[in-house]
């Protein structure tokens, strides 16, 4: 249907919905914090269900009733930090300067990116550290590892990832430790709490 065409009386408009471009979402900001952490964690919806509870919000017209609702099952396996990045200021926003790549990932990263050959993270860091007066923000790239979900998938995904931090120094000194590591969700989250 052109944008143009009028529908006539008695028919019904339509309009298709369109997909997403990528699956992997970009995220454009991120909240600030002085807890030195990971600010995001990734995972697969794997299904929905629903839940009924007891409705407590004040003067609702089902206040103190029982009340059912859709709730989405979300999987979220451990990530893997396979870098660094570090951002300077421009006249246009924000622009990448470095990034410094651990060694020894997994070989389904493969399917992705070309995987570094030699470690260069050690003098790459020392680079990063005589410039940290021009560093802005410093996140970290992490990729899921698919196989350990229920989703037929082997390929991972590559997110970039804020960090929470007082400082640019907390920011680098706590991606430093997690370089390399697996992430659970339980480190950046705890029981209960409230996420978007």
């Amino acid at each position: 249907m052109s944008r143009h065409h009028q529908p006539r009386s008695g028919s019904v408009a339509f309009s298709p919905r369109k997909r997403a471009a990528k699956e992997t979402p970009k995220i454009r900001s991120w909240p600030e914090t002085e807890e030195t952490c990971l600010l995001g964690f990734p995972g697969y919806k794997v299904g929905m269900t629903h839940i009924t509870m007891l409705d407590n919000v004040k003067n609702s017209p089902t206040q103190g009733m029982e009340v059912t609702s859709p709730v989405t099952i979300v999987e979220t396996p451990p990530v893997v930090v396979l870098g660094i990045r570090a951002y300077r200021k421009d006249t246009r926003g924000l622009k990448a300067m470095t990034d410094i790549m651990a060694t020894g990932l997994n070989e389904d990263l493969a399917r992705k990116i070309t995987l570094p050959k030699k470690d260069e993270a050690a003098t790459k860091l020392d680079e990063l550290k005589e410039k940290l007066d021009e560093v802005e923000d410093i996140r970290v790239l992490i990729h899921t590892i698919p196989r350990l979900t229920s989703v037929p998938k082997k390929k991972p995904e590559i997110l970039e990832c804020g960090i929470g931090g007082k400082s640019i120094e907390e920011k680098l000194e706590f991606a430093q430790t997690v370089l390399g590591k697996e992430i659970n969700p339980a480190d950046s989250f705890s029981d209960g709490e409230h996420i978007d």
